[in-house]
């Protein structure tokens, strides 16, 4: 989900059954993009807001997982050592170029 083009919170976003179909809808996990800070004050949004800020608040990744070809089921517990986070927009480009180079080179995309 991203809110990363959100500066504030407005009318829809505020609406918490907006919010329950989003987080109702993810199968394997949930990534949301933005900014903690501008959801945090707000009011309606407290006990989803305080959830989150229990979670990491960096993009983790199992290298190798692919969307559809997880052979991990939904509830197994990775170890720690497996996950690779992501600090910033400009790490987070260089996975995907590496990515996609890896693809070129075994022929899946030209």
């Amino acid at each position: 989900m991203s809110l990363v083009r959100t500066r504030e919170v407005g009318h829809s976003l505020r609406a918490i059954r907006r919010w329950i179909v989003a987080l109702s809808r993810a199968k394997l996990g949930l990534y949301v993009f933005g900014r903690l800070e501008v959801f945090s004050g707000q009011y309606e949004l407290h006990p989803m807001m305080h959830l989150f800020a229990k979670r990491p608040h960096q993009l983790e990744l199992v290298p190798g997982e692919r969307s559809g070809k997880s052979k991990r089921k939904v509830d197994a517990k990775v170890k720690p050592s497996e996950i690779k986070s992501i600090q910033d927009v400009t790490e987070m480009g260089q996975l995907v170029y590496e990515w996609a180079q890896e693809r070129v080179s075994s022929g899946m995309i030209e």
